[in-house]
């Protein structure tokens, strides 16, 4: 597949909606992997498409700070198991 466009032809997804999402895939590899390893509905009703692209606008600088924002307003319980990605806790503890 060399478009977004031919990907939209073969999965009759508009073309648009398919550029939204593989933009995600530009934002850091420890947002990308705490969201894979959290899959609660409450993590992911906060982390919906448009915050993510609105993270992906950010400096990187400022993105996993944003990131740490945005899930702190999700309940506590939600985050059992507690964070599996001890590298992501260390980097944006910093912020």
């Amino acid at each position: 597949m060399k478009s977004v466009r031919g990907l939209s032809e073969i999965t009759g997804e508009d073309w648009s909606h398919i550029a939204r999402v593989l933009k995600t895939l530009e934002l850091p590899e420890l947002i990308q992997n705490y969201l894979n390893q959290n899959q609660h509905p409450a993590i992911l009703k906060e982390c919906h498409l448009r915050s993510l692209l609105e993270l992906v606008r950010l400096h990187a600088d400022v993105q996993l700070h944003r990131f740490r924002e945005m899930i702190e307003v999700v309940p506590v319980f939600t985050h059992w198991p507690p964070l599996k990605n001890k590298q992501f806790e260390s980097r944006i503890s910093r912020w």
